[in-house]
């Protein structure tokens, strides 16, 4: 057999060899690495500039909310449900580097929402897109009884409730031995004075004998309470309109039991009513017989006798209520809208009349002016929960039961024993109810 010969006699030919073919690879490893920095770099730069997009859109999210939550009449929720597709509610041309723009996208019935897309772009034409649905919902006080003046509460009064509490925007002045619920259930936007022995804190404040550990029967312990619950902040009181409702409860016509009370005595409903600023109606259709019950007397339309019709009732004139319609079993269900005064002297069974209407759901009373429930009232209005709304004076001398809330511009007393009880569980969106809670009921994101 022959021999090798030449290089591949020794080693040293392949050694070269070798070596040249590792220096390559590494090479090759140390490009592949510069590139894969690169795209590294690459995508963690896009990661970034898509994040901030993201969040610029979030940011537009939370601007349209505030805009349809304010109230300031301008792409307020009901404006822009009503609005076509592509209205917008809210843009801003140079937020943190980029820009943002909500439109409305579309709308639902039930429940009452706005769909909207957000759109975010930085400079560089990254986008993020947000789509959202915004809900209405009822706007809810924090207490049971707020009051833009002074508030007075006499006698044993009872405040219950989760929300079973009381507000004043001015001075609060308290006697007697009052049951209230919420451990702050008293606060005061000025001073605060407590006489008498009130029970705060607990729901068994309700009971006979109230719990010892919650009664401030001593000055030490009231003026600890009066020091940590005066000077709070103002609630946000709403203006109290009942000129608003007018419109509203003709709109329900005769099927929804919408009636308008007119200051000459005549009855007229939908459609084809029309209200003035001032809460006067003409036109519509007449009502020949007023509703069962309703008289009108003395420049004020009055409720007497043990019935009267259920519905929505809108009043040019003051309401008296002098005869104690519906029972236990069956309450009277109304809801009643004075531009004037309410006056409640008897016992009625009541609750709100279940409208269909958002703006006139769970209202149970509004007013221009005053409220009065006078002594020996003892009306039942605990059946379903009722707001009422007094652009006057709220003077309450007898003994109601009532399951809702009380917001009062003027001065609100209550001298008898009434019971009231809120549990925050449900408002109202008409137009002298605290601003709607808007929530954003689901959201996605496209980039």
């Amino acid at each position: 057999m022959g021999t090798l010969k030449g290089p591949l006699a020794n080693n040293r030919g392949i050694v070269l060899v070798i070596s040249l073919m590792i220096l390559a690879l590494l090479l090759a490893a140390g490009v592949g690495a510069i590139f894969s920095v690169q795209s590294d770099l690459r995508s963690s730069g896009n990661f970034e500039k898509g994040t901030q997009a993201f969040y610029i859109a979030e940011a537009g999210v939370n601007h349209a909310r505030q805009e349809l939550y304010d109230g300031d009449g301008t792409n307020d929720f009901n404006s822009i449900y009503a609005a076509a597709n592509d209205t917008v509610i809210v843009s801003v041309s140079n937020f943190n580097g980029g820009t943002y723009s909500v439109k409305r996208t579309g709308s639902a019935s039930n429940p009452l929402s706005i769909k909207a897309l957000a759109v975010a772009t930085l400079a560089n034409n990254v986008q993020s897109r947000i789509e959202v649905w915004f809900k209405k919902e009822d706007g809810r006080p924090p207490k049971a009884i707020e009051t833009n003046d002074k508030l007075e509460i006499e006698a044993n009064a009872k405040i219950l409730g989760t929300c079973g509490g009381a507000h004043t925007n001015k001075k609060m002045e308290v006697d007697g031995g009052p049951a209230v619920q919420m451990a702050n259930g008293l606060t005061s936007s000025d001073k605060m004075n407590l006489d008498g022995t009130a029970c705060i804190g607990s729901a068994n404040c309700a009971n006979n004998p109230q719990p010892a550990e919650f009664v401030l029967d001593t000055s030490t312990e009231r003026n600890a309470y009066e020091a940590a619950n005066e000077s709070r902040p103002t609630y946000t009181v709403p203006e109290i309109k009942p000129a608003d409702y007018a419109s509203k409860v003709a709109a329900l016509g005769l099927t929804g039991l919408g009636y308008i009370l007119h200051n000459d005595g005549t009855v007229t409903t939908g459609p084809g009513v029309t209200c003035d600023t001032n809460g006067l109606c003409t036109g519509g259709i007449p009502v020949v017989v007023p509703p069962v019950g309703w008289l009108h007397s003395g420049g004020k339309w009055n409720v007497s006798g043990s019935s009267a019709a259920d519905g929505v009732f809108y009043s040019e004139n003051t309401v008296e209520i002098s005869g104690s319609p519906g029972t236990d079993a069956v309450p009277w269900q109304a809801t009643i809208i004075s531009k004037h005064q309410i006056e409640v002297s008897a016992s009625p069974r009541m609750k709100p009349y279940p409208t269909t209407s958002e703006d006139l759901k769970n209202h149970l009373f509004v007013t221009g002016e005053h409220l009065k429930i006078d002594e020996g009232s003892n009306m039942k209005a605990n059946y379903a929960g009722g707001a009422i709304l007094a652009g006057g004076k709220v003077e309450i001398e007898g003994n109601p039961t009532i399951n809702g809330f009380i917001i009062a511009r003027d001065k609100v007393e209550i001298k008898g024993n009434m019971q009231i009880t809120y549990n925050c569980d449900f408002g109202c969106t008409g137009p002298s109810c605290p601003l709607p809670l808007i929530t954003v009921r689901s959201l996605t994101e496209k980039r």
